[in-house]
């Protein structure tokens, strides 16, 4: 049941947003969580900006992590995307990114980053994403992958890639 209810989200959000429309779109990755498992996360609810080439855009990856009416916890990855491309040709895709390095809670470190110190945790974090909150059929609208990654001012950064294709 709460299975089905995850699948329907996720097709909610792909014909609302579509791959090959015009306009900004959003596209949405849920899962059912054990509430303990929300709690590697630094808040219930917050946004990873874009980077690469769209870093100047209003671009959002929102996370939320979250109990809903029926007793369960939802994890959700809403990936809002606010260009206006061209609909993609037979064979083509196009790539999203968003990097998340700094600290997420206020009044922090600003020189630590959310995994300079602590690269387990990315990991823990991402896989708890690639387990709850993929897209379970790969022929079925976009995709995500993830990995954490050296960089030069975090030291370690999560990026997550969003790539919208047609087949």
């Amino acid at each position: 049941m709460v299975r089905g209810i995850a699948a329907a989200l996720f097709l909610v959000a792909l014909t609302s947003g579509g791959w090959g429309q015009q306009g900004s779109r959003s596209y949405i990755f849920t899962g059912v969580v054990k509430p303990e498992d929300c709690k590697v996360l630094p808040q219930s609810s917050f946004e990873i900006h874009p980077s690469l080439s769209r870093s100047g855009s209003a671009d959002r990856l929102s996370i939320k992590c979250a109990p809903i009416a029926d007793g369960t916890t939802l994890l959700t990855l809403t990936f809002l995307l606010t260009d206006t491309p061209p609909a993609l040709e037979r064979g083509q895709s196009r790539s999203y990114s968003f990097r998340w390095g700094a600290k997420i809670e206020k009044h922090l470190n600003p020189m630590a980053g959310e995994f300079t110190h602590d690269g387990p945790r990315c990991i823990q974090i991402l896989s708890l994403f690639s387990e709850h909150a993929s897209a379970k059929d790969r022929n079925l609208g976009p995709q995500w992958i993830g990995g954490c990654y050296h960089e030069d001012r975090w030291g370690l950064a999560m990026e997550l890639t969003l790539t919208e294709a047609t087949r």
